[in-house]
């Protein structure tokens, strides 16, 4: 990994979430009164998935050493393991959202065992860990399982490879540093001088603000998948 390969894949991902962010937003703009305006919604679901999928393949081929134009040919071939990685998140979601549920269900009856055997009404910690783990599994391990699974099919290796790499340590650990560090400057997007008029100035400055977010978070998007792509070649050898 080097500031060159870092800057390209940080740009890759800009502009695979514009990309992205772009059919969303066709998505939203989609009036769906009628079946015509159903199916194109169903269409352009599909193309924002294969868009990220893409996106992420074509970033990960050139965190793994393949250049621009070879990483942009062979980007499709990681498209595959996006959507199985993308199987095992929809999987956890429904897993970590029931857990949730039912947590939620007996939290009083929690907080009686707690108060009978423990003697403490004080159970907000617990509730909170729980809530952090579950949000944790879902986005944490649910981000890993397709990034491996993507860089594998980048890197020919296979799908169920893919998914093993997203459990060991440094792909994991360096994705939870990456999504608590994007949740930490999240917490910005409503941050303003107190003092600051509202007027061009505010505009000038929440765009400057954004624009700071967002090649933030490509870099640290860029940091994760040279940690994916240099575990698999690792694993490759």
């Amino acid at each position: 990994m080097n500031l060159k390969s870092v800057a390209q894949v940080s740009l890759l991902a800009v502009a695979g979430a514009a990309l992205t962010g772009g059919a969303y937003w066709a998505l939203l703009s989609v009036p769906e009164s009628n079946v015509l305006a159903l199916a194109l919604s169903a269409l352009l679901v599909v193309l924002i998935v294969l868009l990220a999928g893409y996106a992420l393949s074509v970033a990960l081929g050139v965190a793994a050493g393949s250049s621009l134009g070879r990483a942009l040919g062979e980007g499709v071939r990681g498209v595959m393991g996006f959507l199985v990685g993308g199987v095992a998140f929809v999987a956890l979601w429904y897993l970590t959202t029931t857990i949730d549920s039912q947590w939620t269900q007996h939290a009083g009856e929690i907080d009686a065992l707690f108060l009978r055997y423990a003697g403490t009404a004080r159970t907000a910690w617990l509730h909170a860990s729980v809530a952090w783990l579950l949000w944790l599994i879902r986005w944490g391990l649910g981000a890993a399982l397709i990034a491996g699974a993507t860089t594998t099919q980048v890197t020919r290796g296979s799908i169920g490879r893919g998914l093993r790499l997203g459990l060991s340590l440094a792909p994991l650990g360096a994705t939870l540093v990456a999504l608590l560090s994007a949740y930490g400057l999240w917490a910005l997007v409503y941050w303003r001088p107190k003092g600051l008029p509202a007027d061009s100035a505010e505009v000038a400055f929440v765009s400057a603000k954004l624009a700071a977010l967002l090649l933030a978070n490509a870099v640290i998007a860029a940091c994760v998948c040279h940690v994916f792509a240099r575990s698999a070649n690792a694993r490759a050898r």
